[in-house]
């Protein structure tokens, strides 16, 4: 299994949508609130499937933004259906 890291992310992501997520990301960072966006990958077979992004960031005790943690759903099977 392949560690989950920034760099990774990024490179998966698919390149119609890198620039938006990436925004939507550096959002996050400067303000510290939660976000939601949908996006797709691109899988190491060459695969493309959908995904919903929740982000959050984290702020150390000064209110400094440290990391930002989130999860990724396969939405595609809905995707597909809409």
């Amino acid at each position: 299994s392949t560690p989950a890291t920034h760099e990774l992310f990024v490179q998966r992501l698919h390149p119609e949508d890198r620039h938006r997520v990436l925004s939507v990301y550096e959002s996050a960072r400067a303000d510290g609130h939660a976000r939601i966006t949908d996006a797709r990958i691109q899988r190491p077979d060459g695969s493309v499937r959908h995904v919903r992004i929740h982000g959050i960031a984290e702020a150390d005790e000064r209110g400094t933004i440290v990391r930002l943690r989130g999860t990724m759903l396969d939405v595609t099977d809905l995707t597909v259906l809409q």
